[in-house]
């Protein structure tokens, strides 16, 4: 019995080895085929039973990347550390990091949480610096773009002065799983020490300001060879094509996206979604790493608002509360709030004559932009706009109230997940 139960100790002993050696050697053959074709250099520790790494300069970065074991609650699991280093340091006492576990370590440091003013990259993302204002006047509306879809994707990741760090549980067995990893690093590290604008920021601009077909337009027009090509500027072409209703090619983008880089859950979601609309199904289940608890809002009385209408204080209560990502925005819009009527008002900022709009169609209108109100405290909050489809014949009457509130009635359609514009169809001018 005592020789049988050495015998299988033994046999145990050398099976975990063989798998684990097998394990090892694969990851190794990535990296060795990886740095191959982008010129860096790998190692094997130990004849190959160690942990194999990866280093050298590619896309004008330091490049470390190591395969190894830890200990993780009271087991060992394997990780992929990958870390980048700039040339130069930014020199802001820079820290971001995805909201959880993050800010409270780092609270318990004395570092102070810095608010940015955009209610949903504040939400979702720890942010420390040096001064607050110089980290606002860094943290442009396109850096904070790039820096929140590379930091939402699966694993820990953290941006700082001197680089970028991804940690990956599992090993990276896969060509295209590295070198997405790779890619995108390198990408957001331009966004991140290039003092030029980025192509990008005119899309994000436009879009901003609900103007859909020309932000779609910016980003076609975007040289392939640009640094942030892929997969975040495919992604945000998705958003605006699935706010489009265009889902076909929504589909499209955000499938270059997800295979541009396997580790973004995000982009993979979004297609399956759209590619469902696009089949006329129901989409799919969110993954549960990408859903935050939606919260239940009762009905909320305001001033300006009718009462038998979808309240604005609970329309912004549930799209725009915390951790709610652009895919679930999208989901809770479609599942609570598409085509139900509203009566709002809002300060008229613009209007303009529009011959087709990616939301509303190919039927002259009246396209306008109303600011509805502020919603979040402090920094975080955020004016929340409308972007309404009057008449055709309303633009002189609407262009002589620009700049006084305006109160109108429409149909809610369409929320710009990214951007959390209400599109607002059928609206008509209450006096």
């Amino acid at each position: 019995m005592t020789r049988f139960f050495l015998f299988f100790l033994v046999w145990l002993f050398v099976t975990l080895v063989v798998k684990a050696h097998k394990r090892t050697s694969a990851v190794a053959d990535t990296f060795d085929a990886v740095a191959r074709r982008r010129g860096l250099r790998s190692k094997r520790r130990m004849k190959g039973l160690g942990s194999p790494t990866l280093s050298g300069v590619y896309k004008g970065y330091e490049y470390t990347a190591e395969a190894t074991s830890r200990v993780f609650n009271r087991s060992m699991r394997a990780h992929t550390s990958v870390k980048l280093t700039f040339p130069q340091s930014l020199d802001l006492g820079l820290h971001l990091e995805w909201q959880g576990m993050a800010g409270e370590f780092l609270s318990m440091l004395g570092k102070q949480d810095v608010r940015i003013g955009d209610d949903a990259f504040d939400q979702q993302v720890v942010i420390h610096g040096d001064d607050p204002e110089t980290l606002r006047a860094f943290l442009t509306p396109t850096r904070r773009f790039h820096c929140q879809r590379f930091l939402m994707r699966r694993g820990r990741r953290v941006i700082h002065d001197g680089g970028i760090h991804v940690e990956l549980r599992g090993r990276l067995q896969t060509e295209e799983a590295l070198d997405g990893v790779l890619e995108s690093m390198a990408a957001l590290a331009d966004q991140l020490v290039d003092s030029i604008p980025p192509p990008l920021s005119q899309a994000i601009e436009e879009q901003s300001s609900g103007a859909l077909d020309e932000a779609l337009q910016s980003i076609r027009a975007m040289p392939t060879d640009t640094p942030e090509a892929l997969p975040d500027r495919k992604v945000l072409e998705g958003e605006i094509l699935y706010t489009g209703a265009r889902y076909e090619e929504a589909a499209d983008a955000f499938a270059i996206a997800r295979d541009a880089d396997p580790t973004d859950a995000e982009a993979a979601a979004w297609h399956d979604r759209a590619a469902a609309r696009a089949s006329g199904q129901s989409p799919p289940p969110l993954p549960e790493d990408l859903v935050a608890s939606a919260p239940e809002p009762g009905p909320a009385a305001e001033p300006h608002l009718d009462t038998d209408s979808i309240s604005f204080d609970v329309v912004c209560a549930t799209l725009f509360a915390p951790d709610i990502r652009s895919l679930q925005v999208s989901q809770l819009f479609e599942q609570r709030f598409e085509d139900a009527p509203v009566t709002w008002t809002g300060e008229l900022q613009r209007a303009n004559r529009a011959s087709f709009d990616l939301v509303f169609g190919n039927d002259p209108c009246t396209k306008a932009v109303l600011g509805l109100g502020e919603y979040g405290e402090g920094l975080a909050s955020r004016m929340i706009h409308a972007v309404a489809q009057f008449p055709e014949d309303m633009a002189e009457k609407l262009g002589d109230l620009q700049g006084t509130p305006v109160r109108f009635s429409g149909r809610l359609v369409r929320c710009d997940p990214f951007m959390r514009n209400l599109f607002v169809a059928d609206a008509k001018l209450i006096s």
